[in-house]
Parts: C-alpha cells; structure tokens; sequence
C-alpha cells in the first residue's frame, strides 16, 4: 500500500473568513507527506522495527514537551548510526503557548497514525508543523514541492494587477521582518488595496535556520506567488523549512483590533459570524422590529397535499419548537442563540441574532461561515455623495475601525466605528447604531454571549543559490590548481617552494584581520618568489572574514598540494598565489573560474532579463565608483512578488577603469551561462558578481542592525540533539 501521502488544499474562502479556527486549527492537519515504506503487519515485530518504532516514539514526544518549554520550536534525536532519527517540532510564531502545545501533542498523534512509522513523516496543521526524518536535516533549506502544502481561495480580485501589487508589498515586508536576526523567523505585516480591503501577510521560517538561509527558502516560496495565486483573495504555500501566507482579511495574532485579545482558541470552541452591511440605512423604531428586509425559503416547502402527513405533522412541530425555543433562549442570553429538535436525518437545526437574521434548516451550520450570495441581503442608499474618490476613503476607514473591533475577542462579533467626510456629514451620514450618538439612555449588553468571532489562515513561496550560514565559510564553490605540485621536483627546491608558499597563506589571513579583508603579500627572491592576494565579500562582517580565510588558508595546501598556482572561492572570501606578480592585472580566465546556476527558469525570460540587467547594471556602476571599494549592491523590482537582488565586486587591487573592464566580461557571459534562472554567479579571480531571488547580501534587507557574524547559527551539533 502506497503510504506518500500529499495534500494540495483548494479552499474557498470570503472576505469576512476563511476557515474556523479554535480546536480545528489544533485538530485537523492541512497536509502530511509519509515516505516509503511504511511498516507493514509482517514487519512489526523485527528486532528494526522494535527499534524504529522506539526511536520515533522518543522523538515526536521529546518534540512535544522540549517545544513546550522552549517557545513552541524544538529539535531532537534518537538513535545512532543508521538506525538515527531526527526531528523537528514548531508553531507559529504568533499562537498562545496553549494552542501551540495542543496542536504539537496532536501532531504527535497523528504522525503515527497518518504515516505508520515511515522513515520520513510530515504534517502541517493551521498553528504547528513537525517532522522525523532518519537524515540529520537540522539547519537545511527543505523546499521539495511534493512534500508541501499549497492552500488558494479561488475567488479572485477585481483588478488582479493592483491586487498583486498589494499583496508583494505586504509580503515583501513580512519576509523582510521574518529574515530580520532576533525575529525568530517571523513575519507579519499589512498593506492597503483600497479604501476599504487591506492585504495581511505572514511569513515564517523554522528557527534551526540561518537568517539568509530563511531568506533562500522564503524566496523560493514567494517566486511561487504569480503562477499559483494569481489575483486570489488569499493563498498559502507551505514547505518543511518555512511557509508564507496572505488574506484580505487579519488572519494573525493578536488581531488588529484588540491589544487584550487572548488567542487561546481552546476557550472558543464555536464560531459565529456577523456581516453588518456598511450602508445599512434602515428607519429605526418599531419599523425595524416589524418589517423584514429579507428571507428566503428553500424547496421543498410543504403543500396542502401534505398537510396532514405524518411527516408534514412532524415537521412543524419541529420548526415551531425551535423558533420558540430560539425566542425564548435569545430573550435571556443576549440576543443571540441556538437550537436543536430531533435527531440524525430529521434534525432541524435554528440560529437567531437579534443583530443580524433568524434561520432554521436540517444542515447542522452551527459555527460554520455562511457567505452564499443568493442567501443574503443588500441595500443602498440613493441618492450618491458628490465626491466619490474621498467619500470611498472615510467609508472604508470607518469600515476597517468597525470590522477590526468585531474581529476582537469580548467584541461578541460586534464592530460599530465613526469617521469624519466632511465638516458636516458622517458614514453612514447619521447614526444608526446604539447608542445614539447624543443620548445614552438606550445601551446594548451584549456581554453575556459566549461566542467570539475570529477568523484564520493560508501563504506564499520564492528561491535561491546556496545556503549560507556555516555552508559559506566550510564548503568550497571552487578552485584552481596548475602544475606542477612539489612531489614532482627535486626536494631543495620543494623545501623552498613549501616555505613560501606557508608564509604567504598564513600572511594573507592575518593581514586581511587588520586589512578591512583585503591582502597581498610576497615570500621568496627571484625566481623563487610567490605573490598572494585575499578578499573578503565587502558586505560579510569581520569575523566572518576571518572564519572564511583562515579556512582558505587550510584547504589551499590540501586542494593544490603546493602547486605554482592556486586558487581558492568560498561564499564569503577568495585567495591565490602565484609564482609571479599579478597585483593590479584583470584575469578573467574560463578555465581558473566558477559558475554556479540556480535552476528553476522564471515563467518570463524577456521580463526577468531586463529586470536583472537593471539591478547587475546599478551595482556595477556602485562597484567602480571611488571609495566603494569595488563592492556594489543594487535591488531592481521584478513582479508584484517578486524582487531581483545583485552584488558585484572586484579585487581591492583593480583601478577602476580595469574593475569595470573586468565585470563587464563577468556580466556578458550571463545570457549563456544563466539564462533565465532563478538565481546565478559567476566568479573570475579578480571579479565576481551574483544575482538572485532573495536579499543574499548583507545588511539583510529588513534590519540595518542585523550582525553578519553567521558563526553564531552554525548547524546544532548531534550532541546538542541528544
């Protein structure tokens, strides 16, 4: 029996709500991906399965209770070897410890349940994601789309192109605050449409990650956004590493209204939902207790044929009872109740408000959102205001005030908000909601209705290159070695090349410490001497700088083995020597160079070309501008979502005339080397230059006051996990 299990949820959602929340959002999971195999019956009682089940057990519960006590994010082991399991556990970062800890204890259930003890399990709920893997994925970007979650409402906006726009700026800034250090990986942010609809973004990577690893991974969510949102009210797309999400509605805690909301949501197990008309313009006094303004009736309805059947008989007697039932409840508990009669198929089911409607059917609707169109009530006002653009503009301030307070907790769904037009008129341009405005001897106590209307959920996807973090001062991207290495010549010449080429290394990165990252040095007479030259990345901090060289400095003599030319490319750092002096000379050789292509394409080549000449163009003219010290960074708009982020530099060595000669030569190898991918770099020995998809260059673009020093998110030991 196959076991991978893959969810794409398409859920249809209005600009009042989307889904309850409260206990489904800690019950019922969104997704869940369960790798092959599982274990079958035969299989359960093996000394590996014993073992297995063991290890996943300790982990998902270990998960639960460290998760508890550490902020609602957790990581853990069990096992050794091969037999090792590692898993990772977090919530939201705007839930209350409550629901965090209700949906992490759920998830542990479920995970057995869903996947029966496969090797790699996932699930996603509203509020919590865990997974166990038996890899030790702690601190990498996991963005495989067949283990992923994407949730759109298929309503679309009006004007899909102002709607993008929107929707890019909010997400663009919730992914910046989200990569911003000391954040925890969280996002959240608000931008207006128009007068009356605001855009709500959330986005938010695991906490194992670095921040410019969180940046990769939300890039390559949000670079999702055009094809698979479009203009929808709302979308969420979900990895193992991060997820991003946007709604038109505050979907996010606290909710926007309410700074003493609770967000416990184990304490509101139902939901109700109140659409006040902006324009309601109805005559008050006995006029609006006499007098519908509206109803409906469904089929079928009972004729006089049926008057007398056993069913018809039934029937009325039900629906009586519980408009009486209704009547009488509401009287005593605040205008608002529910009722039942009878049970399983001939159930009847009522609800009555004293603000809204009063609604019998057979279909338990009870805490569900109800927003079908042809079962509901419009009504304008004639005649029109005189100056729509500014009478749009205070409708929908006054409709945001009153929606966001019937969005807070203790509102019992109920939002009233005033707002100045003019000197001489208000929206709606008198008052019609109690209290009167001059008179407060009517009053409204709503208080002791123990409902609450909320609402919730859904996100977003973008890309990258390479991870960073620990990954940019440990792996190498490239290097050069030419022969002939010291094992080939006679051993007085090899003590002597040795010796120097020693010296040169060690000089480089001790001088580079005190150099701003920058170095050149020469060991040896004649034709025995060596030159060396080290760089840094303008923008990486000095610790980092130093981590970097002091490991080229190592794996130079290892990679090359003491050869007459060596070169050495790291994320953050370059070196070389060689047996003759190249100081001050560009050197843009194919074969001593590096190119790395991020892969996929973007859906527009034309669109993504120019966008990137745009950006590479800005930081080129940065990069050989006097006193830039070669370094340029530039950012150029590419859609509504998504932006293009570059970097050039060259070597501190270079005039400027020769800097730019030499990415010049960088730049004109892009449409052969990269095309139209998502992400692309191309490293000579005295320039290089970079684009992506994401801010990969530092300061991060959501805080001026983030530290570059990546030596502080180094990927967690196992001893750490134990």
């Amino acid at each position: 029996m196959a076991a991978l299990r893959h969810l794409v949820a398409l859920v249809i959602f209005s600009l009042a709500a989307l889904l309850p929340l409260g206990m489904a959002a800690t019950t019922y999971p969104i997704g869940s991906f369960c790798s092959e195999p599982g274990m079958n019956y035969g299989d359960l009682n093996s000394s590996e399965a014993i073992t297995r089940r063991r290890s996943i057990n300790f982990v998902l519960s270990d998960l639960v209770a460290k998760a508890r006590t550490g902020g609602g994010f957790a990581t853990s082991k069990a096992g050794r070897g091969y037999d090792a399991f590692y898993g990772l556990a977090q919530c939201r970062g705007d839930v209350s410890a409550g629901d965090c800890d209700a949906c992490l204890a759920q998830a542990a259930k479920q995970m057995v349940s869903y996947c029966n003890y496969t090797s790699d399990s996932r699930i996603w709920y509203e509020y919590c994601f865990m997974r166990y893997y038996n890899y030790n994925f702690i601190g990498e970007v996991d963005t495989r789309e067949d283990a992923s979650v994407t949730m759109t409402n298929w309503q679309n906006m009006d004007n899909p192109k102002a709607f993008q726009k929107a929707a890019g700026k909010a997400m663009g800034k919730a992914t910046s605050q989200a990569v911003a250090v000391g954040s925890g990986g969280l996002g959240r942010a608000k931008e207006q449409y128009t007068p009356f609809v605001s855009v709500y973004a959330l986005a938010q990577c695991t906490r194992d990650l670095a921040p410019s690893a969180c940046a990769q991974c939300l890039s390559e969510i949000v670079s999702k956004f055009d094809k698979t949102c479009n203009s929808a009210q709302g979308c969420q797309i979900d990895y193992s590493s991060c997820w991003a999400r946007y709604e038109i509605y505050p979907f996010y805690f606290p909710l926007e209204a309410g700074g003493r909301a609770t967000i416990d949501m184990s304490k509101y197990t139902k939901l109700v939902i109140v659409v006040v008309s902006l324009a309601a313009l109805l005559p008050l006094g006995m006029a609006t207790t006499m007098y519908p303004i509206g109803s409906l009736c469904s089929d079928p309805g009972i004729n006089y044929g049926d008057l007398n059947s056993s069913e018809a008989i039934t029937r009325r007697r039900s629906i009586n009872f519980v408009v009486s039932d209704l009547v009488t409840k509401a009287c005593t508990r605040g205008g608002f109740a529910t009722s039942k009669a009878r049970k399983d198929y001939d159930a009847l089911y009522g609800l009555a408000h004293t603000a809204s409607y009063t609604t019998t059917t057979t279909y338990n609707f009870i805490g569900e959102v109800d927003t079908t169109e042809y079962v509901s009530v419009a009504m304008r006002q004639w005649p029109e205001m005189d100056n729509l653009k500014v009478f749009q503009k205070t409708m929908g301030k006054a409709m945001g005030k009153a929606t966001a307070q019937a969005f807070s907790v203790g509102s019992n769904g109920l939002g009233r908000a005033k707002e100045k037009y003019t000197p001489f008129a208000r929206y709606e341009i008198y008052p019609f909601y109690f209290p009167l405005e001059a008179g407060g001897h009517t009053t409204i106590d709503m208080t002791k209705r123990s409902y609450s209307c909320c609402l919730v959920l859904v996100a977003v996807s973008l890309a990258a290159l390479l991870p960073m973090g620990m990954a940019t001062t440990d792996p190498i991207i490239g290097s050069f070695c030419w022969n002939p290495s010291y094992n080939e010549i006679s051993s007085s010449e090899a003590v002597t090349r040795r010796r120097n080429i020693n010296f040169i290394v060690s000089d480089l990165a001790a001088k580079a410490r005190t150099g701003g990252g920058f170095a050149t040095s020469k060991a040896g007479r004649g034709n025995d001497a060596f030159y060396g030259l080290a760089q840094c990345r303008g923008d990486v901090s000095a610790g980092d700088c130093d981590a970097c060289l002091a490991q080229a400095a190592k794996q130079m003599v290892t990679n090359c083995n003491y050869t007459l030319d060596s070169r050495i490319w790291y994320e953050y750092c370059f070196m070389r020597y060689v047996d003759f002096n190249f100081f001050g000379e560009m050197d843009t050789r194919t074969d001593a160079s590096v190119i790395l292509r991020r892969w996929p394409d973007m859906d527009n080549p034309m669109a993504f070309h120019k966008a990137v000449g745009k950006a590479m163009g800005k930081a080129m003219a940065h990069a050989v501008t006097v006193g830039n010290s070669g370094l340029g960074r530039a950012k150029e708009q590419y859609t509504s979502f998504v932006n293009v982020y570059a970097l050039a530099q060259c070597t501190r060595d270079l005039a400027p005339p020769t800097c730019a000669q030499c990415l010049s030569t960088t730049v004109s190898k892009f449409a052969e080397a990269c095309g139209s991918g998502q992400g692309c770099q191309i490293d000579y020995s005295s320039c290089w230059v970079r684009y992506e998809i994401y801010p990969f260059y530092f300061p991060l673009e959501a805080d001026r006051w983030a530290t570059t020093d990546l030596t502080k998110y180094t990927k967690q030991e196992e001893a750490e996990l134990k």
